[in-house]
């Protein structure tokens, strides 16, 4: 291998020229280049000259191989791997805002919801690596680069091996860990066949220097800080940022444990587990479920309570009828010493401490501190004292009040009053902020899973990599067939790098792409791979999505929180182009994808049969929205609609896109609906503990009631009741 030494700026070095050196690494060193061939800017990493055995050329080009298999936002993508002047060469997109290692060097511990959002990248390509079985094995600051509008990528996939290959420590000549030991996980120090807990442990390492700007283990030197992962425990996140919630800080911690069995097993449950630490995902609870639990809680606060009153009332030799119709001072103190002791310990606790009392977890809510962590005792025993001051007030009232249908409706006058003095200031723009949750620092939000979403590997078909022996090729591409299109789009095998691509044939006097089609790396964009002009060939190759067009998707059951996301993705892709509102009108029903992971793609050209559905409007918005209006109800499942659907679905078909994702971001307040379901579990829950009360209240005194005026009243069967 020929021994270049450093590239200097504007060195050719086969098709590229030399730019600037971005840094260097233990297999190679990564240039800034210019392609010749269409002028794009990418990064060239070039294997060093030092590792020139046969087993470091192929772990290199390994390298390359591996990382070409995702295709995914949140990690660097592979062009293409060649031999420039007999030297390995790699070539990626270039990512060049830096790494994470030097973002938090610039700028110190990042913020809570900078830190969880960088985390959540990483673990989407981690988790996109995963669906097509690779391991990375090396995740740390270093390796995540940040783009330009801030997105974090993966990189680096020097190390990576297929989840069901056995993995043994490799050892340099030098005999160091290849790896980074503070980053790496205890089996992984061992030498133990990994699996993704290890790029776990890894995730939950980066994450707590993100979060503190230190690392979870220090050492004066490699051995010691080996031996110090492999038996020590890391020091708590907390006592480097005592400001970060309990929730936080326990889910960092479990990515470091140990034993791997006591990690997260999933990146799905990883990725659930941080996003609700994040503020933005306490989604608050609505006034009328708040009512209903806390009426379900007095319920079963009376269930339990009023039995014991009743016992100690036959005790101390009292009347229950008599109490019951004409309370006493005695009586009404009695029934409080009772109840609200009771009362404080059951909201201290079980919201306090568990965060949910069988009210809020029956109705799916769930109380929290500010930060997203529970309240703990104290704050929950705040709770308590405002919501007991009703039933405190309603003791007064039953004083002052004489006769039953007064008492009635002093204590319930009392009550209500109560609680309107709570929520008077509760609005939507406030999270639905009662008092008792400013003056204790908490809120009730809805306890519901939130998932995240990820762009998993890129193919549209299974495909046989060994092409036949005469297949057409274009460019370095070998043809497997043809994709269904108006255009002249064939299904390709890029043989080097064990892929699959989408080539577009051009017309011979076809101009390149602008370079804002070729350069573009968003979500809702197939990637630009490269592509020629010549005489002989003209083509640009893409690549590849596993997926259907929109129409084929709408054809099968489709909730609205899958319409909307998929109705986001097209707006906000057509949005970042250059012309809008002139997009509406070129783009067809036939260039909208829905790939294989629930993300709607827009393809530079149009694919599959032709319109089902007569467009009457002179732009796709349009032409969705009737396709939308005229799939079968069964299909698209609209009683998980909400009224806000078809303000979004009107706005579509003024042609404005303004107007669209405003109408989306309203939709999308609440992604929870209120199903006929829901309405009748809503009611039920309101008006079933009233029923069961005066059930119970009828049973005690059909049992406890004298028979007629010279019987006395009798605990001793309701006491046996009871017991």
């Amino acid at each position: 291998m020929a021994d270049l030494g450093e590239l200097t700026s504007g060195t050719i070095f086969g098709g590229y020229r030399i730019d600037r050196l971005l840094g260097r690494g233990g297999m190679g060193a990564v240039y800034a280049a210019e392609q010749l061939e269409d002028g794009r800017i990418v990064a060239v990493k070039v294997l060093n000259a030092g590792l020139s055995s046969e087993d470091d050329r192929q772990r290199f080009l390994r390298e390359g191989r591996t990382a070409a298999a995702i295709n995914h936002p949140n990690t660097v993508y592979v062009y293409r791997t060649e031999e420039i002047d007999g030297v390995p060469t790699i070539t990626m997109e270039l990512v060049d805002g830096g790494t994470l290692e030097e973002k938090v060097d610039r700028l110190g511990p990042l913020s809570v919801a900078e830190a969880i959002g960088d985390a959540l990248q990483i673990i989407e390509g981690l988790d996109a690596a995963q669906r097509v079985g690779i391991l990375h094995r090396d995740i740390k600051p270093a390796n995540c680069f940040v783009g330009p509008s801030g997105e974090v990528k993966v990189g680096d996939f020097g190390l990576s091996r297929p989840v069901d290959q056995v993995d043994k420590v490799r050892l340099t000549q030098t005999g160091l860990f290849l790896g980074t030991p503070v980053f790496s996980s205890p089996e992984q120090l061992m030498g133990e066949t990994l699996d993704l807990r290890s790029d776990i442990y890894a995730v939950g390492a980066t994450l707590y220097f993100l979060l503190s700007g230190k690392l979870p283990y220090d050492a004066d030197n490699a051995v010691r800080l080996i031996a110090v992962v492999m038996s020590g425990t890391p020091t708590p996140l907390t006592q480097h940022r005592p400001d970060l919630s309990a929730a936080l800080n326990h889910a960092v911690m479990k990515c470091l444990m140990r034993k791997r069995e006591d990690r997260f097993a999933d990146y799905a449950s990883l990725k659930e587990a941080l996003i609700a630490c994040l503020p933005t995902a306490q989604v608050p609870a609505p006034i009328l479920r708040r009512v209903a639990a806390g009426l379900v809680d007095s319920w079963a606060i009376s269930t339990i309570a009023t039995p014991i009153f009743a016992a100690v009332a036959a005790r101390m030799g009292q009347n229950f009828a008599e109490l019951s119709q004409h309370p006493t001072s005695q009586s009404v103190f009695m029934q409080a010493a009772i109840a609200l002791p009771f009362e404080l310990a059951w909201y201290g606790l079980l919201e306090g401490l568990l965060g949910r009392s069988p009210g809020k977890l029956l109705l799916g809510l769930r109380v929290v501190r500010v930060d997203g962590g529970p309240p703990g005792f104290i704050r929950g025993v705040g709770r308590a004292l405002f919501v007991v001051s009703p039933a405190v007030l309603g003791g007064i009232g039953m004083l002052v009040a004489k006769g039953p249908v007064a008492q009635l409706i002093t204590t319930g006058g009392l009550g209500f009053l109560a609680l309107l003095a709570f929520f008077a200031r509760a609005r939507r723009s406030n999270g639905f902020l009662a008092e008792h949750d400013r003056f204790t620092g908490t809120r009730v939000i809805e306890a519901r899973k939130t998932a995240s979403r990820v762009r998993a590997e890129a193919a549209p078909v299974e495909v046989s990599i060994a092409s036949a022996p005469n297949a057409e090729r274009i460019g370095p591409y070998d043809i497997v067939e043809r994709l269904p299109s108006p255009n002249d789009v064939l299904i390709a095998v890029d043989g080097d790098l064990r892929r699959s691509v989408w080539v577009v044939r051009r017309p011979a006097n076809a101009p390149a792409l602008p370079a804002t089609e070729r350069q573009a790396v968003r979500r809702g964009s197939l990637r630009w791979i490269g592509g020629r002009r010549s005489v002989a060939e003209a083509w640009d190759a893409y690549a590849a999505l596993r997926g259907k067009t929109i129409q084929t998707r709408l054809a099968s059951r489709a909730e609205w929180s899958e319409v909307h996301r998929w109705l986001s993705d097209v707006v906000g892709e057509l949005g970042a182009r250059e012309n809008p509102q002139g997009e509406l009108s070129r783009v067809s029903l036939n260039h909208l994808w829905i790939s294989d992971d629930g993300q709607a793609v827009v393809l530079p050209f149009a694919v599959g049969e032709p319109e089902p559905v007569k467009n009457e409007t002179p732009n796709v918005l349009g032409a969705l929205a009737s396709l939308l209006r005229s799939t079968s109800d069964r299909q698209l499942q609209r009683d998980t609609w909400p009224l806000r659907a078809h303000a979004v679905l009107a706005a579509m078909e003024t042609a404005s896109l303004d107007a669209v994702r405003t109408a989306l971001v309203h939709a999308g307040e609440r992604t929870e609906v209120m199903t006929r379901r829901k309405r009748i579990s809503l009611w039920g829950a309101i008006t079933l503990p009233l029923i069961l009360m005066a059930g119970f209240g009828y049973l005690v005194t059909s049992i406890a009631m004298p028979k007629n005026d010279k019987d006395e009243l009798r605990m001793e069967p309701l006491i046996g009741f009871l017991s």
